[in-house]
C-alpha cells in the first residue's frame, strides 16, 4: 500500500479502530449541500439541523468517559492527546449556546437516536478535572494549549450552568474549580492568549470559585495595549493583523461583555461598533481576501458581525449579520469544508499545505464560533425573524480605507471580488507549501515542521478573495 493511501486510511478510522460509517455519512452529506444552498443557509430551521449534524459526529468520535474526541485528520505538534481534548473543548461551547437560547436539552441525532445534551457535559466536566480518573485533562505548565482549551471549558460551562451544574456535587464543582484555577494562573503568550486567563478567571468568578487566581484585570490590561483603533488589534506582533480580529479577539471579548457587563462597557460597545462597521467590508459569498494564519477558521468569520447585531442594531442590522452568515456556510459547504461531520483542515476542503503547526484534527473546530453567537439568539430573536439584508458587495462598488492597520478595502460587485491592499512592509514571498512526508506525518509517529510561511502570510501588497495567497505565488 502506497504512503498517500496508508495517510487516507488514517483519516477513515476512528478512535475505536472501527471504521467510519461511509454510506450513512454520504446521505447526510448530500442533505447538508441541499440544505445549505445560497437561500437555505439564512433559515434557522437548517442551522438546528446543522447542530444535530455536527453532534452526530461528535459522537462518532467521543471517547467513552466524553472527556475527548478523537477526531481523524493531521495531528498537532501538540500529541494526540491534546488534539483529543480539543474534540471536546472547541465542540462544548455550542452545546452550551444551545442551552442558553432555551432550547431543547434533548436532541436526536440524524439517526434518531435521543442525546441529553446537559449530561453530555457533564460527564465531560467530571471526566476531565478527575484527578484519580483515566479520562483527566492533567496539569499544564507555562503557554501549554490546555490554557486555549480551557477557556472554551469554562464558557460552556457558565452557558450550560442552569442546566449542568445544579448536577455536580461539591467535590465535583471543587475539582473544576481547582483545575481552571491552575490554568488561570499559568503564563500566556503575548498575543490573543491573554483573553483565554480572563474567560477562565471572568467564568470563576460567576460560579462563585471562592479564592480567585490574580492577574485577570492585568491580562485584560494588556489586551488593551494591542487595539491599534476602529476595534481593530495587533495579535502580539504589530505585523500580525488577519482575521484573528473575528474569531480571536471580539468572539471572545463579546463574552467578556456578557460574563461582565461592568467590566469595560466604553471601550468594548466602542470597539465593537466600529470594528463591525468596516468588518462588514470584507465578506463575500465567494470567498475571503484572506491573510494570515489560521485559515482553516474561516467558517468562524461572521462571528463578530452577529455578536454587533445583538446589541447594536442600529450599526449592524440583524438581517445583515444573518446574511453574512448564510453567505459565509453557503459558500465554504458547497466547497467541502464539512465532511462526515467534521470541519476539514483547509480553507474549502482539507488542504493540508495550509495547516499551521499547532491545528490538530479538531482545531477547525473554532470555525463554530460563528455557529454558536447565531445558535446563542432564541428562535424569536431579530437576528431570525428580521429580513435579509444584502451584503455591501451585494450592492456596489467600494473603496475603503482602515488607517489604523494600513489598509485599503476594494470590492467589486460583478465579481464579488474582495481585495486587500496594505501599506508598510512589504514582502512578496511565495508560498511554500509543506512537503509531502510534513503533509502526512502520521505515519511517520512524530509530527514533521511545517512551513511558518509568516511573510507570505502578513507582508504581501494584495491579497485577494479571488486569488488566495497559498494559489498565487509572488
Amino acid at each position: 500500500m502506497s504512503l498517500l493511501a496508508l495517510a487516507m486510511q488514517n483519516q477513515v478510522i476512528r478512535a475505536g479502530g472501527q471504521p467510519l460509517r461511509l454510506g450513512a455519512w454520504r446521505a447526510h452529506d448530500s442533505e447538508l449541500q441541499r440544505r445549505f444552498s445560497d437561500a437555505g443557509a439564512a433559515e434557522e430551521s437548517n442551522h438546528v439541523w446543522l447542530f444535530r449534524y455536527l453532534l452526530t459526529g461528535f459522537l462518532e468520535w467521543r471517547s467513552a468517559d466524553g472527556a475527548r474526541a478523537f477526531y481523524p485528520g493531521l495531528p498537532s505538534n501538540h500529541g494526540a492527546d491534546l488534539d483529543a481534548i480539543e474534540g471536546f473543548s472547541r465542540f462544548a461551547p455550542l452545546i452550551g449556546a444551545w442551552l442558553a437560547a432555551g432550547r431543547s436539552s434533548t436532541v436526536e441525532t440524524l439517526e434518531g437516536k435521543p442525546i441529553d445534551l446537559p449530561a453530555l457535559l457533564l460527564e465531560g466536566f467530571t471526566a476531565g478535572t478527575d484527578p484519580g480518573g483515566p479520562g483527566y485533562w492533567g496539569v499544564p505548565t507555562k503557554t501549554d494549549q490546555r490554557i486555549c482549551e480551557a477557556a472554551d471549558i469554562a464558557l460552556a460551562l457558565w452557558l450550560s450552568r442552569d442546566a449542568v451544574w445544579p448536577g455536580l456535587d461539591s467535590a465535583q464543582q471543587g475539582r473544576i474549580f481547582d483545575w481552571l484555577g491552575v490554568l488561570a494562573s499559568l503564563r500566556v503568550h503575548d498575543n490573543n492568549w491573554h483573553l483565554f486567563t480572563v474567560i477562565i478567571v471572568l467564568t470563576l468568578a460567576k460560579l462563585e470559585a471562592g479564592t480567585l487566581p490574580p492577574g485577570g484585570r492585568t491580562h485584560y490590561a494588556r489586551v488593551r495595549e494591542f487595539h491599534l483603533g476602529q476595534g481593530w488589534f495587533a495579535d502580539g506582533n504589530p505585523l500580525q493583523i488577519d482575521y484573528y480580529n473575528a474569531w480571536g479577539f471580539h468572539y471572545p471579548l463579546f463574552w467578556v461583555g456578557e460574563l461582565a457587563p461592568q467590566l469595560d462597557p466604553t471601550f468594548l460597545a466602542t470597539c465593537l461598533q466600529e470594528f463591525a462597521a468596516g468588518y462588514k467590508f470584507l465578506i463575500s459569498p465567494r470567498g475571503l481576501p484572506m491573510i494570515g494564519r489560521s485559515v482553516t477558521y474561516r467558517l468562524a468569520v461572521p462571528a463578530p458581525l452577529i455578536a454587533a447585531q445583538r446589541r447594536y442594531p442600529d450599526v449592524i442590522a440583524p438581517g445583515l449579520a444573518r446574511r453574512a452568515l448564510a453567505a459565509v456556510w453557503a459558500h465554504f459547504v458547497a466547497c467541502g469544508a464539512l465532511r462526515a461531520g467534521i470541519v476539514t483542515q483547509g480553507y474549502e476542503a482539507s488542504e493540508p499545505a495550509l495547516l499551521d503547526p499547532y491545528s490538530g484534527p479538531a482545531s477547525p473546530l473554532w470555525s463554530l464560533r460563528s455557529l454558536i453567537l447565531a445558535l446563542y439568539e432564541p428562535s424569536s430573536a431579530p437576528f431570525w425573524t428580521a429580513p435579509l439584508q444584502p451584503l455591501p458587495i451585494e450592492e456596489k462598488d467600494y473603496t475603503l480605507s482602515l488607517p489604523p492597520i494600513g489598509w485599503e478595502i476594494e470590492g467589486r460587485r460583478s465579481t464579488g471580488e474582495i481585495v486587500i491592499r496594505r501599506s508598510g512592509e512589504i514582502a512578496e514571498d511565495p508560498f511554500i507549501p509543506a512537503p509531502v512526508p510534513a503533509r502526512w506525518h502520521p505515519l511517520f509517529g512524530r509530527p514533521l515542521p511545517r512551513p511558518a510561511n509568516f511573510r507570505a502570510r502578513y507582508l504581501r501588497r494584495e491579497y485577494s478573495s479571488a486569488q488566495p495567497f497559498w494559489r498565487n505565488p509572488a
